[in-house]
């Protein structure tokens, strides 16, 4: 099903792409679901494909930290654990930080479910965390729970 894979990004031909969103909506999913569920997949089984893999996703993590922009330009571009929304980064940032609270508690998921630990904390704070995170709809919302309280008895 995949074309090419760059980096962090799944390039679909045209024809992929509308069969990955037919695919969603019958499933009543995001098409980030499909995708996961196909790599799951994909990863489970055995061989030197599966090795190369887990290699080349350990290559991706390792490099997400080299991700957040640096200059301007930079800025105007997607972050790399946004797929599905066209949203430049600092766009996002103002929705991590913003009034708006439907739309930060949105940005502040897909950062703590998606980004590198580094960048999680270039955009917001110990303190917008907590007061937010009752908010969220995380997978793993005990584990930043948990990473809350920790954080602030270290402090």
């Amino acid at each position: 099903m995949f074309h090419a894979v760059h980096r962090t990004n799944i390039y679909l031909r045209d024809d992929q792409r509308a069969a990955l969103r037919r695919r969603a909506q019958d499933g009543g999913v995001t098409a980030s679901d499909v995708i996961r569920e196909a790599v799951d997949a994909w990863l489970a089984e055995p061989g030197e494909l599966r090795d190369a893999a887990r290699w080349a996703a350990q290559a991706v993590v390792a490099e997400r930290a080299s991700q957040f922009p640096t200059s301007p330009a930079e800025w105007d571009r997607r972050p790399y654990f946004v797929h599905d929304y066209d949203v430049s980064w600092r766009r996002f940032r103002e929705m991590v930080s913003g009034s708006a609270a439907e739309d930060r508690w949105w940005a502040m998921s897909r950062l703590l479910e998606r980004a590198a630990w580094a960048d999680i904390w270039r955009l917001t704070t110990v303190e917008a965390l907590a007061a937010d995170l009752p908010h969220l709809a995380l997978r793993n919302w005990g584990m930043w729970d948990a990473t809350i309280r920790q954080l602030r008895d270290a402090a």
